[in-house]
């Protein structure tokens, strides 16, 4: 899946009971993204936990199976 918005997923790795998603190098987190821009602070509900389990679901189904 190609989107400027959805990060590269390089590898799985999984191992007993873990599953390590490798994906590409990121220069900053979610956390500093959303400190560095000023429409999060006012609208905290941009961004939800639900939405983005919710792209994982849609991205990635052979993982949830």
């Amino acid at each position: 899946m190609q989107h400027e918005n959805i990060v590269k997923l390089h590898d799985v790795v999984h191992c007993e009971k873990r599953i390590w998603l490798v994906f590409v190098y990121l220069d900053l987190d979610l956390k500093k993204f959303m400190d560095s821009r000023p429409e999060f602070a006012k609208s905290p509900t941009l961004i939800k936990v639900s939405n983005v389990t919710l792209t994982c679901f849609y991205c990635f189904p052979y993982l949830f199976g």
